[in-house]
């Protein structure tokens, strides 16, 4: 009972709430709101997220829009004249801040709906890296220049080049080895000439001794009168005669008749008394004589020794010299098209040329006979003063004879004169077998040919006296041309700003003359095509910056107008190089002092930076005869091999050389190029030149000049122009759904944030020229 009461009483408060939980009515309305909750929250967070991410496309497109709008305002002149681009003089912020109203005023259309609102809410710009700094120029070169620079450098410059790599580096090595063999080989042969001199002289002062013995010897003595007396042969020959002077004396006192023979008898003791005294003093003079000589020509010896293995050693050298892999480069160099080819036969006469260096040594038998014959002629004159030492003791006995023959005498005269005459045979060169004759016989054979170096030498001086006139008329022109100065002087101050500008350092340009000794400004020109071949040749090897630099300085600044002195030349080619100086004194400066403005003359200025009118013009055509000068002189070497002796040929070559240089200057000065060889008749322009003399150049003070011609011709700064710029923008978009929850779900990039339901996105733009 009290089981089932409970149960009753369980249903009775329990029943209407099972009812109502039990109950299916309006269910799935209460479903669908809860679904439906879901779902638009879900979409919501997806639309906003679209919406973002769409924003960050957009935003990042813009701040690269704008920058590039900004950065579209370009210096026009630096463009225009010069291929550069950098920012110019407007406002970049304002400009920023005007492209992105103008594009948002594009895109508020009022009848559009307008999924992604942006809004501006910061901007900034910054500009860096200026024109005038070197990385950011040399950058900008490279860019305009990277396809034509090695296009026109390979066709105008390479293709010539290689065509005389070959004989260039047998002249230049030639031309090297001699040189630097000349002065030892002059200094050797000097002290050779200077040895054999003091022998021989050494053997004259023994001739002196021999005449007083008996002069010229002979294999027998006469017998003679009693007389004059002046050689021990003398003494022995009249010795007969005083006997039988004395014995006629003897029998006329027997006789009781005077003497007639006492003045005869006494001054033929006298005489031969005083011969015999003045000998022993002249053999002991004539030991230390020679003793010194030994002395002075074992020194002389080894100088001679030393020059002969510094020649040798010169010559063996210049055998692996590192600059002829520079030639090799060039002239392995690959080109499409061509068919040019160098001077086989004129390189194998060089390089045989070359071979022949060996003569200039001299041969240590040679050198050991040289020394052998100083020592040999102390030896055999101490020999000799021993036998006249006897021979004078033997004389004197015989003068105290009074009876008796001289045969003895006459014997012992005739050996020592014999002696005697052997040594002057040795060491006075008379004879061609004797010791000196046969020194001089195979020194002969070593110098054969070098007759001719003295005219050709004093033809080359007379030639670069030409030379070096007419580039003095040139230099003397800037002294006329003082009112250009002040224009020049402006154009260093820039150079020198743009040095401290890069924290480079400047230096004094070392000055660029010809020398007036032919083979010192031959010797200076190869070491000049060395330098050439070797910029050429990394050039195609590396590209190197330098090469890019050198063809935009070719491209976009003046040279000089070369023609402009061609009066001057015609009046070289009539007369000598006084008349040239003298055409080049009578011109109107006043009235063409313009030409020599810097504006006209910039790639010379770029080259060497001299702060004057005309230095760099004369520094230009110095190199220029230098050039032409090692081109010329290895035509002269090939057509004087037939000389055979190596200095002769190159005294020769250079001779040539020097003539035909000042008539490729003629041709410059009135056609404005020459012709690159007589191996290779092709014209070689005045600019080409100076393409190869930019190869010579510190790059950084040729950026300096570069840009310091910029800003005078333009009168802009181009260290106060920018070539790169960093844009900062901030757009912000209000969010539509839920922006509590994109705040907790950290939607989008990083940078970007949600703040009172507007989401913002920081981006940055970088752009440079």
């Amino acid at each position: 009972m009290r089981k089932r009461l409970t149960k009753q009483h369980r249903r009775s408060w329990f029943g209407p709430i099972w009812n109502k939980v039990t109950d299916t009515r309006g269910a799935v309305t209460i479903f669908m709101i809860v679904v439906l909750a879901g779902v638009f929250m879900f979409t919501a967070v997806f639309i906003d997220y679209s919406r973002i991410a769409a924003m960050e496309v957009q935003s990042e497109r813009l701040t690269h829009a704008v920058v590039r709008s900004v950065m579209s305002a370009y210096e026009p002149e630096f463009q225009k004249e010069y291929g550069l681009f950098a920012f110019g003089e407007s406002d970049a912020t304002q400009l920023l801040d005007t492209a992105l109203t103008e594009n948002f005023n594009y895109t508020d259309q009022e009848d559009g709906f307008h999924l992604i609102p942006l809004q501006a809410d910061e901007t900034s710009i910054q500009l860096s890296r200026p024109l005038g700094k070197y990385d950011t120029f040399n950058q900008q070169i490279q860019e305009e220049m990277k396809y034509k620079a090695p296009i026109d450098f390979t066709i105008e410059i390479v293709e010539k080049m290689r065509t005389m790599s070959g004989v260039m580096k047998e002249t230049t090595q030639t031309v090297s080895v001699l040189n630097r063999v000349r002065k030892p080989y002059e200094a050797r042969e000097k002290a050779i000439d200077e040895l054999i001199a003091l022998q021989k002289k050494t053997a004259g002062e023994v001739q002196e001794l021999a005449k007083m013995i008996m002069h010229p010897a002979g294999s027998s003595i006469a017998d003679k009168n009693v007389g004059s007396i002046s050689s021990i042969a003398q003494i022995a020959a009249q010795f007969k005669n005083y006997t039988d002077l004395i014995d006629e004396d003897k029998r006329r006192k027997k006789k009781d008749k005077p003497r007639i023979n006492t003045a005869k008898i006494a001054a033929y003791k006298s005489r031969s008394s005083s011969l015999l005294q003045k000998i022993n003093p002249k053999v002991e003079n004539l030991l230390e004589t020679h003793a010194h000589t030994y002395s002075e020509g074992i020194e002389l010896m080894a100088k001679i020794r030393h020059y002969n293995q510094e020649i040798a050693n010169i010559i063996e050298e210049e055998k692996n010299r590192s600059a002829n892999a520079s030639y090799d480069k060039v002239s392995g160099a690959r080109i499409p098209g061509s068919t040019a080819k160098g001077d086989a036969g004129a390189e194998q006469q060089l390089a045989e040329l070359r071979k022949n260096l060996d003569q200039l040594v001299l041969s240590q038998e040679l050198l050991n006979q040289m020394e052998a014959s100083v020592k040999s002629q102390g030896d055999d004159y101490t020999s000799v003063s021993h036998a006249v030492k006897s021979l004078v003791t033997a004389a004197n006995q015989q003068i105290t004879q009074t009876s008796g023959s001289a045969s003895a005498l006459k014997n012992s005269t005739i050996r020592t004169a014999r002696l005697l005459q052997d040594y002057l045979d040795n060491y006075l060169g008379s004879a061609p077998e004797g010791t000196i004759g046969k020194i001089e016989k195979q020194l002969a054979a070593a110098r054969a040919g070098t007759d001719s170096i003295a005219k050709d030498e004093d033809k080359a001086k007379q030639d670069m006296k030409k030379a070096t006139m007419m580039l003095s008329g040139i230099a003397g022109m800037g002294a006329a041309a003082t009112a250009l100065d002040a224009d020049f002087s402006e154009v260093n101050g820039y150079y020198e700003d743009s040095l401290k500008f890069n924290s480079s350092a400047g230096g004094e340009q070392s000055q660029v003359e010809v020398d007036k000794d032919p083979y010192e400004e031959s010797q200076k020109s190869m070491d000049a095509m060395d330098v050439i071949f070797g910029g050429v040749s990394e050039s195609l090897m590396n590209g190197r910056n330098e090469f890019f630099q050198n063809e935009y300085a070719i491209h976009y600044f003046e040279p000089f107008d070369v023609t402009f002195f061609r009066n001057m030349a015609e009046s070289l080619q009539k007369g000598d190089g006084a008349q040239a100086a003298d055409a080049l004194a009578n011109v109107d400066l006043e009235g063409m002092i313009q030409n020599f403005a810097v504006e006209h003359q910039q790639v010379e200025y770029i080259i060497y930076g001299f702060n004057g009118p005309t230095a760099n013009l004369t520094a230009a055509y110095s190199e220029i005869f230098g050039v032409r000068l090692a081109i010329r002189t290895a035509e002269g070497l090939v057509k004087s091999a037939k000389l055979g002796h190596p200095l002769a040929v190159l005294a020769a070559g250079i001779a040539y050389g020097v003539e035909m240089a000042i008539k490729d200057m003629i041709d410059l000065f009135t056609k404005g190029h020459t012709d690159l060889s007589a191996y290779m008749k092709v014209p070689f322009e005045y600019r080409d030149y100076l393409r190869l003399f930019l190869l010579q150049t510190n790059d950084k003070k040729k950026m300096s000049r570069m840009l310091a011609l910029i800003r005078h011709s333009t009168k802009i700064n181009p260290a106060e122009r920018n070539t790169y710029a960093s844009a900062h923008v901030r757009t912000g978009m209000r969010i539509w759904f839920l922006p509590g929850v994109m705040k907790m779900l950290k939607t989008g990039q990083a940078g970007s944030s949600v703040e009172q339901g507007v989401y913002y996105a920081d981006k940055q733009a970088d752009y440079g020229y």
